[in-house]
């Protein structure tokens, strides 16, 4: 929501250096205005009104599995990560335990001269009955009075396999910024043309701002690299709103990365992007690098959830990974970490 009242060139090099202390960089997410003209596909119907399957969060953990309590019961079969995020805040000890950390280290990607806030990182209840991340991004009008919010995991630990994530995307108000809500993955940083490099993003810019775009739009990145003034990567575009709670799956197998959003194809990529390197997952809420209007003055704050997020080295379809949320949620597991190390 946006809120008003009283109250990525070596630059880039600098940008991932400050993000490696999660998973690595963020590149893909600076990019920015450098983003290229993608292909475009039709724009999702939007999020149907009264709660149905796409404009619904899923059904929430059963009592016991509240903030602060332990998962219940292990569910067996194949390995997996899932986080229900049921945590009390964000110095919560269990996050750091659970390979998590918010973001507290300067630098970008986003307006340069803003602060990563662990503040504007929260866990909330919500309408079902359970706790989701609120990520918030603030900002008054000056780089100084910019807040950007970033919950990542401490290092790389994923690669082939299924990822999927819950997450609140929020509607187009026509705000004077242009932020942008971001769950992606990615590899330790090892240089900006190094040929391992890997990461894959999700973004949706409410308020457009890249390669001239004027409105909502979800993007999908794939990343061979991102050498200043010539990043590689193979972009899928979908503009119009696409807000509310939406289901982000990532397949990565047999030489494809391929992204679906509730299920419905978005991306395909692969070839030489296809990723290398294990990668770690991120979240974050914050504003396009040049995406900051300095002529309004007012506080505003924009924000996107996340309901949960998981992970198994097999290759399932987006109706695969709900399930199996729901099967946890049932079993009273709010969290679970059987995935092998890389």
């Amino acid at each position: 929501m946006r809120v008003t009242g009283s109250h990525r060139a070596a630059a880039a090099l600098a940008v991932v250096l400050a993000v490696a202390l999660l998973a690595g960089p963020a590149a893909g997410c600076g990019a920015g205005p450098d983003s290229p003209p993608a292909r475009s596909t039709p724009a999702f119907p939007a999020t149907p009104p009264g709660g149905t399957a796409a404009g619904s969060p899923p059904p929430a953990s059963p009592p016991g599995t509240a903030s602060g309590s332990p998962a219940a019961t292990a569910v067996p079969g194949p390995p997996a990560f899932f986080d229900d995020f049921s945590y009390q805040g964000p110095a919560d000890p269990r996050l750091g335990e659970r390979g998590w950390a918010v973001r507290s280290a300067p630098g970008g990607p986003g307006v340069a001269g803003a602060t990563w806030a662990p503040g504007n990182v929260a866990f909330e209840p919500d309408a079902a009955g359970g706790t989701v991340v609120r990520l918030t991004a603030e900002t008054d009008g000056t780089p100084a009075g910019t807040r950007q919010a970033q919950l990542g995991q401490r290092g790389p630990r994923f690669l082939a396999g299924t990822y999927g994530a819950r997450v609140w995307l929020e509607p187009d108000t026509d705000p004077p910024d242009r932020p942008l809500t971001a769950f992606y993955t990615v590899s330790a940083f090892a240089g900006s043309a190094e040929p391992s490099y890997s990461e894959l993003d999700f973004e949706y810019t409410a308020n457009g701002g890249w390669s001239g775009y004027e409105g909502p739009a979800m993007y999908a990145v794939t990343w061979e690299s991102f050498q200043p003034g010539n990043p590689v990567r193979r972009t899928a575009k979908r503009p119009g709103d696409v807000s509310g709670w939406r289901t982000l799956v990532i397949q990565v197998g047999d030489g494809r990365v391929r992204y679906y959003v509730d299920g419905e194809p978005f991306g395909d990529h692969g070839g030489r992007y296809y990723p290398e390197s294990p990668m770690g997952v991120n979240f974050a809420q914050r504003l396009i690098k040049e995406g900051l209007d300095t002529g309004e003055s007012a506080p505003r704050a924009y924000t996107s959830k996340v309901d949960w997020f998981y992970f198994t080295p097999e290759l399932i379809d987006p109706d695969a990974v709900s399930a199996r949320v729901a099967e946890r949620r049932q079993a009273g597991t709010a969290f679970q970490d059987t995935v092998p190390a890389p």
